[in-house]
């Protein structure tokens, strides 16, 4: 018999001493609850509201994509039920009884067959969650993204692990994933032109990802230029150890095969002390590159303009062009690259989002709207890192809370101007 409703594991699990005689149906329904329960699938971020904002310091939003429409309680009753039993330690702790039966009973069960083979593997991976790794603050996740826009992709899962948090070490905060980095990625899967990633002007981009943390921004850039078939350079970096070794581990899990068209890697990259033009993989420019959650200190937003005025590939002089508040962002990478960057904005840290647009001035002030250089100047002096769009995102946090609530964000795109 099935598994249905939401029942505690004591009462929704088939009894531990029935395990061998228990059907694989009724064995995969077990699993798939647990798995539910204990280490679910996230589904990206509800975007509530999009608007964007005049190119100005201090311009309050305009032209909303969506009118504004508060959460309701959908499923809210499911979600406080989950809650309520993940919380409870006796119910995990006869999940993970369940599941150790069911994994030293293996060899018992009385089907034989590679369906049980795949419950069991199952039932120890998750026992791993349950018991071994999630009490030591490590959790793994999987994250899917689905795409309206694409008729030919349905979704992207990305399996991410976390660290837990060393609380001595503030460096450390990328060993977990922050909802900036599920909402870029959300973002980029719903309309991967916004983010030059397209069929139609993808020549073997290079992308770059400053403070990938866990890396969900790279994998989800390359799981969705692998499906494209693009032969493309990903380069993931982060500064902190423990976090980079956990990054690499990531990246393994997710891309084993060694036939993907997507080179993806991960390395050391200091914002203070960024590396010349002569050092792999920064000895070429990037087409894009992502930042997400990456300004959580003052100094933040001036380090990263460092490296991006370094590591973004400048466009022909012929292209660059100067925008106005109304004209939309450059279309194509080919001739304009971008950074994109996804803050979040809290009463409490508005020094840091000021500081970006102190880093970053607006494009339209950019030499007074010139379209040139004027007489005598170096072809050097036409190149300027601007603000060419900026954007208010007010969306349900799913990464971290345990009830719904709502998040604001920035998303930034820098060009070349």
């Amino acid at each position: 018999m099935a598994i249905a409703g939401l029942g505690p594991p004591t009462a929704q699990l088939p009894p531990v001493g029935k395990i061998k005689s228990s059907s694989i149906i009724d064995l995969e329904a077990a699993i798939q609850y647990l798995t539910l329960l204990y280490n679910p699938e996230i589904h990206g971020s509800r975007v509530i509201e999009r608007r964007l904002c005049p190119l100005h310091a201090g311009a309050r939003p305009r032209s909303p994509y969506s009118p504004r429409r508060r959460l309701k309680p959908l499923q809210i009753q499911t979600e406080v039920t989950l809650t309520s039993i993940r919380a409870d330690t006796f119910e995990r702790t006869y999940a993970v009884r369940w599941l150790t039966t069911l994994v030293s009973q293996a060899a018992f069960l009385t089907e034989d067959s590679e369906e049980m083979e795949a419950v069991v593997q199952d039932a120890a991976s998750l026992l791993a969650i349950c018991a071994g790794a999630a009490s030591a603050g490590t959790r793994s996740r999987t994250f899917v993204f689905a795409s309206h826009s694409l008729t030919d992709l349905t979704s992207i899962k990305v399996h991410i692990t976390d660290l837990p948090l060393n609380n001595q070490d503030y460096s450390s905060v990328g060993a977990q994933t922050w909802g900036g980095a599920c909402l870029l990625a959300e973002m980029i899967i719903q309309s991967p032109p916004d983010f030059c990633l397209s069929t139609s002007n993808i020549i073997s981009p290079r992308m770059l990802e400053l403070g990938s943390g866990t890396g969900l921004v790279g994998l989800t850039v390359a799981k969705l230029l692998s499906l494209f078939d693009v032969s493309a350079n990903v380069v993931t970096t982060d500064y902190h150890p423990a976090v980079l070794e956990n990054l690499s581990k990531n990246i393994a899990d997710n891309f084993a095969s060694s036939t993907c068209s997507v080179s993806i890697s991960s390395g050391f990259l200091d914002w203070t002390n960024p590396p010349d033009s002569s050092t792999a993989p920064f000895d070429e420019p990037f087409d894009v590159i992502f930042g997400a959650d990456t300004v959580y200190e003052i100094e933040h937003a001036a380090w990263i303009k460092t490296c991006v005025e370094r590591f973004l590939r400048k466009p022909s002089h012929s292209s660059l062009q100067v925008l106005s508040p109304s004209d939309p962002p450059p279309t194509t990478f080919t001739t304009h690259p971008r950074f994109h960057l996804v803050i979040p904005f809290r009463s409490t840290h508005t020094a840091e989002a000021e500081s970006v647009e102190k880093a970053f001035p607006f494009a339209p002030s950019i030499r007074a709207g010139w379209s040139s250089p004027p007489d005598g100047a170096s072809p050097e002096d036409a190149y300027t890192l601007a603000i060419t769009s900026k954007e208010i995102i007010i969306c349900e946090d799913t990464v971290w809370a345990n009830n719904r609530q709502e998040v604001e964000y920035i998303h930034y795109v820098i060009s070349w101007v």
